[in-house]
């Protein structure tokens, strides 16, 4: 559960898929109905130290963002069950365009909270899962093929955030 208190998002994850990539208005009302709590909570914790403007306008601001960045790209997720872990990493990429940051300890703490495990963490934040503080064990570190998966994500994420 997460810490919005939303355990039952009411659409699967392809489901949810299909309606965001649809550009619809209903599709952008059902992503926000899943997972909205989640990524305006955490984009408010990006942006809690901007004092230049109002953090929560800001957090509001990125979370469209990130939903309209979703609409072109949701229907390409190859596993749509892993919405929130990507939805998270669109938030956060629009709050560091505004500047936000926090330490990376404290973020991973933040989206553990927020429903994330360890992989899903260190996969959003770009750091290996077993550089994560008390999380992970070198001995269950993932293996080469995941870290490619990974990586490859990674590129994916990165290539729909900034088109060429």
């Amino acid at each position: 559960m997460s810490e919005s208190g939303t355990d039952s998002h009411a659409l699967s994850g392809a489901a949810l898929a299909v309606a965001l990539g649809g550009g619809t208005e209903a599709g952008l009302l059902a992503a926000y109905d899943a997972y909205g709590p989640d990524l305006f909570g955490y984009a408010e914790f990006l942006l809690a130290g901007r004092s230049d403007t109002d953090g929560t306008d800001q957090a509001a601001a990125a979370v469209l963002d990130a939903l309209l960045v979703a609409t072109g790209t949701a229907g390409e997720l190859t596993d749509p069950d892993r919405m929130l872990p990507w939805l998270l990493a669109l938030t956060r990429n629009e709050c560091l365009r505004r500047g936000a940051g926090a330490a990376a300890e404290d973020e991973a703490a933040e989206l553990g909270r927020r429903g994330l495990g360890p992989f899903d963490v260190a996969a959003l934040l770009g750091f290996a899962p077993a550089s994560l503080p008390g999380r992970v064990a070198p001995e269950h570190a993932p293996p080469d093929w995941l870290r490619a998966e990974l990586a490859a994500l990674h590129e994916v994420l990165e290539a729909g955030l900034h088109p060429g």
